[in-house]
């Protein structure tokens, strides 16, 4: 007798969900001369009208993620070693201890959706060479996985739901697939956008898309990425809401049933 853990992905259990919108948290840097950091919300059935801009925070959390079940959302200060969660709809930062992590080189990270895995991505400004580390344990044990990946300005980092990182490089304007046990990297393709400044990725558990905010010369865009072939499909022009924005998709793994054969 085996038990066979199964997501229910793909299945017509889930076909209701696949088609739902995705719903999207983040902190945005304003457009315009100087910075000034707020909260937003939106969601993919109609990103602009349903865009809510919310209140002012001191910082851009470099560090965002939900946890698995999409309770917390834990962020990182930069460069302070500070990390903790994250109100989206008062903005108020609850303090939870310091990481190990070089922060003023973070740019992303990323929960695992077996609700204890995390990884973070690092990039020293003006570098081509970024940095894999992972954790099982509290955000001071981040420990580096596989050697430093030269050539590559990763600054956004995602998981799916079966565990598989992907990160786009600011350096290349491309999507790829980075092994999460030795960080062994695959180009996927060319996003078709000149990307430039900060960006974010995350992916939607429900319905295996990958969400991103994109930004460059041409403006801001939420787009879906295509983890085969790397192409951004633009869902919205966001240029008049944001000049640079992070993302998490506020919605947990779906549920998974144990079945005995």
């Amino acid at each position: 007798m085996n038990l066979v853990p199964l997501a229910l992905l793909g299945s017509l259990a889930l076909g209701s969900v696949a088609s739902a919108q995705s719903v999207i948290h983040g902190t945005l840097n304003l457009p315009g001369p100087g910075a000034s950091f707020r909260t937003f919300q939106t969601d993919t059935a109609d990103p602009i009208g349903n865009w809510v801009t919310g209140p002012m925070i001191p910082t851009f959390y470099p560090g965002f993620d939900y946890d698995a079940s999409a309770t917390n959302l834990w962020v990182m200060k930069s460069p302070s070693t500070q990390y903790g969660t994250l109100n989206i709809d008062t903005g108020a930062f609850t303090l939870v201890g310091n990481t190990n992590l070089p922060t003023v080189d973070l740019r992303s990270l990323v929960a695992h959706p077996d609700g204890t895995t995390w990884y973070a991505m690092t990039s020293p400004i003006g570098s081509a060479v970024s940095q894999l580390w992972k954790t099982t344990g509290a955000f001071d044990e981040f420990v580096t996985v596989g050697p430093p990946m030269t050539g590559h300005r990763f600054w956004t980092m995602a998981c799916a739901l079966d565990g598989s990182l992907y990160s786009t490089s600011v350096f290349t304007d491309s999507l790829y697939a980075i092994d999460p046990d030795t960080a062994a990297v695959t180009l996927k393709g060319p996003l078709g956008l000149d990307l430039n400044y900060l960006q974010d990725m995350d992916f939607d558990w429900s319905t295996g898309k990958l969400l991103a905010t994109v930004s460059g010369l041409f403006g801001t865009r939420l787009v879906e990425l295509n983890t085969v072939s790397g192409d951004a499909t633009v869902l919205a022009d966001t240029s008049a809401l944001s000049s640079q924005a992070n993302m998490a998709v506020a919605v947990p793994r779906p549920p998974v049933f144990e079945e005995t054969c």
